[in-house]
């Protein structure tokens, strides 16, 4: 990601100091809300306990968790399918 000041949440958003899936359409189909609401559980856990040091986010889209692991690693390379950022 080039301009990391410019990111912005998109599929999951924090609400209450907890990650959920956005409620913006645009983002996240309602059909869709429910698992990613529990992925978002599980994302968020597994960044918490493992991501550090150096992170490789492969599939990065648009670096949906990126405020989860942000403080936790020194440095991140992002590659999405459109190459690395």
């Amino acid at each position: 990601m080039k301009r990391q000041e410019e990111w912005r949440p998109s599929k999951f958003v924090a609400v209450n100091g907890r990650y959920r899936a956005s409620r913006d359409p645009k983002e996240v189909a309602p059909a869709s809300r429910l698992i990613t609401d529990r992925l978002a559980v599980v994302y968020e856990a597994a960044l918490r306990q493992h991501a550090r040091g150096a992170l490789l986010d492969l599939g990065c889209g648009q670096v949906p968790p990126l405020r989860v692991y942000r403080g936790l690693v020194s440095g991140v390379t992002w590659c999405g399918l459109g190459g690395a950022w």
